[in-house]
């Protein structure tokens, strides 16, 4: 492979596609391709539009200027941190909960402004999509929309895809239990994704359509446990997306299984696909 021009050089696709690429890494541009509306800076910004009154409030704009940070997910874990604090002291957490009520509910509302229906998808673009994703034996994701999810499961069935959310009912991650079998194609959400909650008790947990939560409830508490979370990792800087992957159970076992792969790796982002080799 060494002397192939695909390592050196940017080819099309067609010249180098039956070469055998087991592991694909997608970016934003294939949910780009889908839809324009997908090409948003930063989800912060959008609920920042001047345009936008049902983004963030003044109040909750202050306390991601305290923390320094664009990351609704990271506002939320420091604003539970305060009920948390606020119940074993003795005082009243109810300031914090609504700031948290706040913050989430806006992000719901900047997400659904942004995002397409289901309904907006063709089948058969899923059914496109979920073609080309079978060609591979590990998909990651950096994308936190629906879209890789509503295809693999296009046609209410994974077929041989799967996820790790599989320990018990409330379809926990448990990296003990997160064995994938050689006749699978595992799926990592790398940035989080817009099912995927991490719940009062620090867990991550993904939610299903069964459970009618998905875009429609995206940002709504969650009836049984209120303090739950959307995983979404919207930093800015690399250096601070990695520290909030890092500091989550199952983006960190989404990342180690990345650093794991030892073959050529093929990277689509944006309106550009490149193909590299394994370090």
């Amino acid at each position: 492979m060494a002397g192939h021009p695909s390592l050196r050089e940017l080819c099309d696709w067609t010249e180098i596609d039956d070469l055998g690429w087991e592991t694909l890494l997608l970016g934003n541009g294939m949910s780009i391709n889908v839809s324009p509306y997908f090409a948003y800076e930063s989800l912060y910004k959008e609920a920042n539009e001047r345009n936008f009154e049902e983004g963030l409030g003044e109040r909750e704009r202050a306390i991601f200027e305290a923390f320094d940070t664009t990351n609704f997910e990271v506002v939320l874990a420091k604003l539970r941190d305060g009920i948390t604090l606020a119940e074993v002291t003795g005082k009243n957490p109810a300031r914090y909960r609504k700031r948290f009520r706040e913050v989430q509910a806006a992000l719901g509302r900047t997400v659904r402004r942004v995002h397409l229906e289901w309904s907006e998808v063709p089948d058969e673009t899923l059914g496109l999509i979920k073609a080309a994703l079978g060609d591979y034996k590990a998909i990651f994701s950096t994308s936190y929309d629906l879209l890789v999810y509503w295809a693999i499961v296009h046609g209410d069935d994974y077929d041989h895809f799967c996820d790790c959310f599989w320990a018990n009912e409330r379809n926990e991650l448990d990296a003990a239990d997160s064995q994938v079998w050689p006749s699978n194609t595992p799926v990592y959400y790398m940035h989080g994704a817009l099912h995927l909650v991490v719940d009062g008790s620090g867990a991550t947990r993904k939610l299903v359509k069964e459970e009618g939560r998905l875009l429609d409830q995206f940002g709504k508490p969650i009836e049984e446990d209120p303090e739950a979370r959307p995983l979404l990792i919207s930093e800015g800087s690399p250096r601070d997306k990695l520290r909030a992957i890092e500091g989550n159970d199952y983006l960190a076992h989404a990342y180690d299984k990345l650093k794991e792969v030892d073959g050529p790796l093929v990277i689509y982002r944006r309106a550009v696909a490149r193909r590299v080799a394994a370090p």
